[in-house]
């Protein structure tokens, strides 16, 4: 909540990325899109999965951005540097 009130505050473009451990259905990701666009959302395609485990894959890592920012070209990049895949996008402030 801290963070997104600090988001909610700033008179600049905003980018949040990283492990938020968390997937699109959650409360977090809800609460993160009321003020964030989830660059996958925008400019991503498929299922997105972000975490290499046992269990079903999951997308849990994310670029948000805010409104001034348009996301185009996001991948993610299937090389097994860790437990998670890499995330890209390609951003820009809007004109």
């Amino acid at each position: 909540k801290k963070v997104l009130d600090h988001i909610y505050g700033c008179p600049y473009p905003v980018v949040l990325a990283g492990d938020f451990n968390d997937t699109p259905v959650s409360y977090c990701y809800a609460q993160t899109r009321k003020y964030l666009t989830d660059s996958f959302v925008e400019s991503g395609f498929g299922v997105g999965n972000t975490y290499i485990g046992d269990f079903p894959s999951f997308r849990i890592d994310y670029i948000f951005h805010s409104d001034e920012i348009e996301s185009a070209d996001y991948r993610t990049i299937k090389e097994e540097l860790s437990d998670h895949y890499p995330v890209y996008t390609k951003l820009r402030v809007k004109p």
